[in-house]
């Protein structure tokens, strides 16, 4: 799961945190900092639909900036795959 997350990111994202105790509903935490909105946005899409990846969810409040964003994304597995 970490190398497929890593393959995800983008110049413009640097990973902090990994939290990999999955949660029942299959996801997990990732944590960083962001250069722009959109290398975050590029970053979630990145898991939408992705395989071992069924998408990735921010909270609205982390886009009020325009740059140097902190981050928290909920990460979902797909069912099956976060064993």
């Amino acid at each position: 799961l970490l190398n497929e997350i890593a393959k995800r990111r983008n110049p413009g994202v640097v990973i902090s945190r990994i939290e990999l105790s999955v949660d029942k509903d299959g996801s997990f935490l990732v944590g960083g900092l962001a250069s722009t909105r959109e290398d975050l946005l590029i970053f979630r899409r990145a898991f939408e639909r992705s395989v071992p990846f069924r998408g990735a969810e921010i909270p609205v409040s982390v886009f009020a900036k325009n740059r140097d964003l902190p981050f928290t994304m909920n990460v979902y597995v797909a069912t099956g795959t976060a064993e």
